[in-house]
């Protein structure tokens, strides 16, 4: 991997760890301001709001991404051409939302989310600046700007929703919180990202039909992608008891999932560089890059994946700070390990949008999201929440080998299974031992942080990640 490329992959994941870390702090207040009665709903809405994005952030955007990446002369133009695409594709989504979410609340037996729902549409609109300059400034690989906008929209975001829920605004607050945390990063992406972006005037620029045509498919896979990882939640939502089950449920679906949203920047940023040197027609180059990424992304993910299921109860218990969320632990054990699967799955289909084939990975998503909705609420009528997770789970080990097939077809043989396996191992001793024995309190985050340290001291000492992969 390149000097460019691998800083930018660190940057880039540094950024979404803070976003990772600063939207467990909002759903922590959250859980403890509203409480295991209303936390479910919040989180349904929020996780409903940021999947419908994917057809803002990942759409057009991320096509302006890849043009940028292959005709970079031209990037002010394609931004702009973006822009007024995303706008409008926002505003459409934000409008079927709004007629929709009687239907919607209806469908979770929650009427009084009616308003929480449309809401939320506007975010979509509010969102349309920030997810283009961003895409814009990484298909120039200046992951230092991405990265600096992405840290500015997470800290306006947690601050914002815990404000508002401090101020007992309730749910609806919380999504206030989102739009106006939107509208922060879309208004800093324009002062920090849009001058390095208005530099580059080039004449030669996609028309927005070409925009369309790469983009539409690759918010269709990026949609699916998201639905399939979150539609356990609305399968175990509908079967859990009203005994807080649901909130358990929602509680251990939030430490899970952070490992998919902190660690599906490696797709992000090694999404440019392949396209560059596919553009190029240096398929070695391509294929040494995509190879060297996953490598790094096992040997960081999969031993973390051990911290989260080693001391999950422990972990639960202590964010949302009472022995009542405990439950939430034994669902851990499934959904943490598709939450790897499923960061696999993301960093594979990137790898094949870069090789210009995004309907390909689309088509199979969407049929395996169908297959998906039909095995996780079936399971879950029959086992309860726990049938969500497993259903879950097995979709997500679906997923991860049909995208890793396709990239191999495309790409060659990128797959680091020496790092795969040796990360693998790595996280089983790092899960039995955090079983065996772990400090209460805060000081779990310690034991675990020195567990996988070791883990990756030793992966480096074995030569899986080597010097030209150094992490």
């Amino acid at each position: 991997m390149s000097g460019s490329t691998h800083k930018g992959t660190l940057l880039l994941t540094a950024a979404q760890l803070w976003h990772a870390v600063s939207g467990y702090i909002a759903f922590v207040v959250g859980a403890r301001i509203l409480g295991r009665d209303d936390y479910d709903g919040f989180v349904l809405v929020a996780w409903t709001m940021t999947t419908l994005e994917i057809f803002v952030v990942e759409g057009v955007p991320r096509a302006v991404s890849w043009w940028t990446a292959r005709v970079s002369e031209g990037a002010a133009g394609i931004a702009r051409r973006g822009f007024f695409l995303t706008v409008l594709v926002g505003a459409l989504l934000g409008g079927s939302l709004a007629g929709l979410a009687p239907l919607i609340a209806g469908v979770w037996r929650e009427p009084d989310l009616v308003g929480a729902i449309r809401l939320s549409g506007l975010d979509f609109v509010a969102f349309a600046g920030f997810a283009v300059l961003v895409q814009s400034v990484n298909g120039l690989r200046r992951y230092n700007l991405q990265a600096g906008v992405w840290f500015l929209y997470s800290t306006a975001k947690v601050l914002a929703i815990v404000g508002f829920l401090r101020l007992g605004w309730g749910i609806e607050g919380a999504i206030l919180g989102y739009i106006v945390a939107s509208s922060i990063g879309s208004l800093g992406a324009a002062v920090l990202a849009g001058p390095h972006v208005a530099r580059f005037r080039g004449r030669r620029l996609p028309d927005a039909r070409r925009l369309l045509a790469f983009g539409a498919p690759m918010a269709s896979f990026s949609l699916a992608l998201m639905a399939l990882v979150n539609v356990d939640l609305w399968a175990a939502k509908r079967v859990a008891d009203d005994d807080g089950t649901a909130g358990d449920y929602a509680g251990a679906s939030m430490l899970a999932r952070s490992l998919f949203f902190v660690f599906k920047a490696f797709g992000d940023a090694l999404f440019p560089a392949v396209t560059e040197a596919l553009a190029r027609g240096d398929t070695r180059r391509a294929r040494r890059i995509a190879r060297d990424g996953l490598a790094q992304l096992s040997c960081l993910l999969i031993p973390v994946c051990g911290c989260v299921t080693g001391a999950a109860e422990s972990v639960i218990v202590t964010l949302l700070g009472s022995g009542d969320w405990g439950g939430g632990g034994a669902y851990v054990a499934c959904l943490a390990p598709s939450s790897v699967l499923w960061t696999l799955t993301a960093v594979f289909a990137a790898l094949v949008a870069a090789a210009s084939r995004p309907g390909r990975v689309a088509v199979m998503l969407v049929a395996l999201l169908v297959v998906e909705t039909f095995v996780v609420f079936a399971w879950a009528d029959v086992s309860g929440p726990m049938g969500a997770a497993l259903g879950s789970l097995v979709a997500a080990a679906v997923g991860c080998v049909g995208t890793g097939v396709l990239a191999r077809r495309l790409l060659g043989a990128i797959v680091p299974w020496s790092a795969i396996l040796c990360a693998t191992g790595a996280a089983c001793v790092i899960d039995r031992a955090m079983r065996l024995w772990s400090p209460e309190g805060w000081l779990v985050f310690c034991w675990g942080g020195l567990l996988f340290a070791v883990a990756l001291s030793a992966l480096f000492a074995s030569g899986v990640v080597s010097a030209k992969r150094r992490l």
